[in-house]
Order: structure tokens, then sequence, then C-alpha cells
């Protein structure tokens, strides 16, 4: 396999953490499932964002930067469930882990941010 030479962003909403960090665990280069989203660390900046001002928004997305196996990163960006349903399978398979259910995968295709969409976080200090 190979992979991104360099670390891309991934964000996904706080409520889905622990689903975003399984689904990581198939598909990024760790093998454990707490290593790639933190704890809540950003939030969308609103249009009239103001840092100063608007320093106490609490944070609603885990925001990281991964490594990603080439192949998977075209995925990524058309975030089709029926694309991403047997990859994720082959690739669990392939590392002894449980494959996603469909639901699960309709949510991360739901709810994950990549690359450029990532552009309106705001990390918080947290």
């Amino acid at each position: 396999m190979s992979w991104t030479q360099t670390k891309l962003p991934l964000a996904i909403p706080a409520e889905h953490r622990a689903l975003g960090n399984r689904a990581a665990d198939v598909f990024g280069p760790n093998t454990r499932e707490d290593l790639t989203f933190p704890a809540p660390n950003a939030f969308i900046a609103p249009e009239d964002y103001d840092p100063i001002i608007d320093s106490d928004i609490p944070p609603t997305h885990c925001l990281t930067r991964s490594q990603f196996v080439l192949e998977f990163v075209p995925l990524l960006e058309t975030r089709n469930p029926d694309q991403w349903e047997p990859i994720l399978a082959q690739m669990a398979a392939a590392k002894g882990k449980e494959p996603l259910t469909r639901e699960e995968v309709e949510t991360l295709c739901e709810a994950l941010l990549f690359g450029a969409e990532c552009n309106n976080l705001v990390r918080t200090t947290l």
C-alpha cells in the first residue's frame, strides 16, 4: 500500500468521534482506534468570526491531520457509501478488524470534512 506523503486535514463532528476513530483505524496507518481524532478541538467559524470576540465558542469538531492510502483519497473527496463500503470492508479484513456497518459508512460519508472542507474550522485552545 502507498500512503500520502503529507498529512491531510480531516474533521468529524464531536458526536461521531468514536465512529471516526474506528473508521480511521481501518483506513489510516495507526493501529489503535483512539489515535486519529482527538477530543473536540475546533469549531466551524461563522462568516463574521472575530477571534477576539468569539474566543469562547465551544469546540464542536475533532480536527486532525493524517496520512491516507493514496487510493482512498478520491473516495474521501466524493464520499459515496456504495464505493466506501466494499473498500472499507476489504481494508478492515486486511487488518483483522470488524467491518463498518452500512449505517456507519453512511454516517461517515455525511459527517466527515476533508481537505479544503476543513478551511472554515478554527482550532480552540482545548
